[in-house]
C-alpha cells in the first residue's frame, strides 16, 4: 500500500469517529456554547478539519523521518488538508463573528468580545506553549544555553496569544516550531481579524442595506488582488475570512438554500471530491472558490448525509481546538523515539499504524486538555464579562 493512498485517510478518520464514541468522552456532549440548527452542521464540521489537518501534517512527516525534507507532500489529496481545511477554519470564523456584529448592529461591546477571544484561545495555547518549552529544556539539558536576557527575549513573544510564533532559536535549541508543527501561525490571522478587520468592518454592519455589499466587495477585492499576485496565499486566506461573512450576510438577509439536506449533500460532495481529487493547481482561487460555496451549503444545514452531524463529529468538534494546537506536540514526541520511528517507516501499512497511535494519543491530550484547561477558561472569561456588564449597567 502506498503511503499517499487515500485510504489511510479514510482509516485514521473512522478509527478515530469510533473512538471518540466511548462513554469516557461523554463530558463533550455538554457544550461550552449554546448551538442552533445552523451551527450544528459547523459544530461537525471542525472535527473533521482539525483531524484533515492533523493527517496532513502526519503524512509530511513520513516524507520528513524517510529523507529529512520537511515540505508539503507529493500527493494534492494531502497537501489540501493543510490549506483547504484550514480556509475553512478562516470560513467558520468570519461566518460566527460577522454574524454576531450584524445582530449586535455594529457595536457588539468590543472589549468583552477581546476578552472573551483571549479565554477562548489562552489556555491551551499556553499549555501547548509549556509542553514546547518543557521538551526544549530537555533538549538542552535544563541549562542557559544563551544569556538569560536573550532567552527572556526569545520567550516574550509566546505571551502574547499566538500573535506571534516562536522564534527560530529558543536557549539556543534550533527549530521550536517543529515542535508544534507550525501551527500557531494562523493564530496570527485569527487575531488579526478580531483586532483590525472585524472593528473596520463593523461600520458597514450599523445599517442592514450596507454589509452584504460591503463583505461581496471585499471579498471580490481579495480574489482581485490574488490573481494580480499570481495566487497571492495571504490574500486568498483573507477572502476565506469574507466568504464566511458573505454567508453571515446572506443569511441575515434571508438569502438561503432552498433544497433538501439530501441534495445538497450530493452536491457538496461532488465539489469536495473535485477539490480534493481532481485539483486545479495553477488556480487556488477556483478551490477557495468552490470551498465557499460548499461551506455555504453547511451554513444552510446541509449535513453531508448526516456525517456532520453524527455524536461523533459532534465530540470531536467540540475538542477540535485541542486537537489543531497539540498535534505537533504529539507528532514531535513520537518521532523521537528511534525504534518507533524506524518500525513505522518500515512500510506504509506501518506507518499508518504509527498514525493511529498517535492520533488516539493525540483525541486522549485534546479531551483532557478541554476538560480540565479549555472548558474551564472559557467559564473563567464568561464570569469576568458577566461582571463587566454588572459594572456597566
Amino acid at each position: 500500500m502506498n503511503i499517499y493512498t487515500p485510504l489511510g485517510y479514510f482509516f485514521i478518520l473512522a478509527s478515530l469517529l469510533l473512538l471518540i464514541r466511548l462513554p469516557v468522552f461523554a463530558a463533550t456532549d455538554t457544550k461550552w456554547h449554546t448551538s442552533s440548527s445552523r451551527t450544528l452542521t459547523i459544530d461537525g464540521l471542525r472535527g473533521y478539519l482539525a483531524v484533515g489537518v492533523f493527517i496532513h501534517h502526519a503524512v509530511i512527516y513520513y516524507q520528513y523521518l524517510k529523507e529529512g525534507i520537511w515540505d508539503n507532500p507529493p500527493s494534492s489529496l494531502y497537501t489540501l488538508l493543510g490549506s483547504i481545511d484550514v480556509s475553512l477554519f478562516f470560513m467558520i470564523t468570519g461566518y460566527l463573528f460577522w454574524g454576531k456584529i450584524i445582530s449586535d448592529e455594529g457595536r457588539p461591546g468590543w472589549m468583552k468580545l477581546f476578552i472573551g477571544r483571549a479565554f477562548r484561545i489562552g489556555p491551551v495555547y499556553f499549555l501547548m506553549t509549556g509542553l514546547m518549552l518543557l521538551i526544549i529544556s530537555i533538549q538542552t539539558q535544563f541549562t542557559l544555553q544563551e544569556p538569560l536576557n536573550k532567552v527572556l527575549l526569545e520567550l516574550a513573544p509566546l505571551m502574547l496569544f499566538g500573535l506571534f510564533e516562536p522564534g527560530h532559536v529558543i536557549n539556543g535549541f534550533n527549530g521550536p516550531r517543529g515542535i508544534t508543527a507550525a501551527v500557531t501561525w494562523t493564530l496570527r490571522y485569527e487575531w488579526v481579524f478580531y483586532l483590525i478587520i472585524l472593528p473596520i468592518s463593523a461600520i458597514f454592519a450599523r445599517n442592514r442595506k450596507h454589509h452584504l455589499a460591503y463583505s461581496i466587495a471585499v471579498l471580490a477585492m481579495c480574489f482581485a488582488s490574488s490573481l494580480f499576485k499570481h495566487g497571492s496565499s495571504n490574500n486568498l486566506l483573507l477572502a476565506a475570512f469574507f466568504i464566511g461573512m458573505v454567508c453571515a450576510s446572506l443569511q441575515a438577509n434571508n438569502y438561503v438554500i432552498g433544497i433538501s439536506d439530501r441534495v445538497m449533500s450530493i452536491i457538496a460532495a461532488l465539489i469536495l471530491w473535485f477539490v480534493f481529487f481532481e485539483p486545479v493547481p495553477t488556480f487556488r482561487i477556483v478551490q477557495t472558490v468552490l470551498s465557499g460555496i460548499v461551506f455555504f451549503a453547511i451554513t444552510n444545514g446541509c449535513s453531508l448525509f448526516g456525517l456532520l452531524t453524527r455524536r461523533s463529529a459532534q465530540r470531536l468538534g467540540e475538542i477540535s481546538y485541542g486537537i489543531y494546537l497539540l498535534q505537533g506536540i504529539v507528532l514531535y514526541t513520537f518521532a523521537r523515539i528511534p525504534e518507533m520511528s524506524t518500525l513505522a517507516t518500515s512500510t506504509s501499512l506501518h506507518y499508518w499504524f504509527f498514525v493511529l497511535v498517535e492520533g488516539i494519543t493525540l483525541v486522549a491530550m485534546a479531551f483532557t486538555a478541554y476538560y480540565f484547561i479549555e472548558k474551564p477558561g472559557i467559564a473563567a472569561g464568561k464570569k469576568i464579562v458577566s461582571r463587566l456588564n454588572q459594572v456597566t449597567r
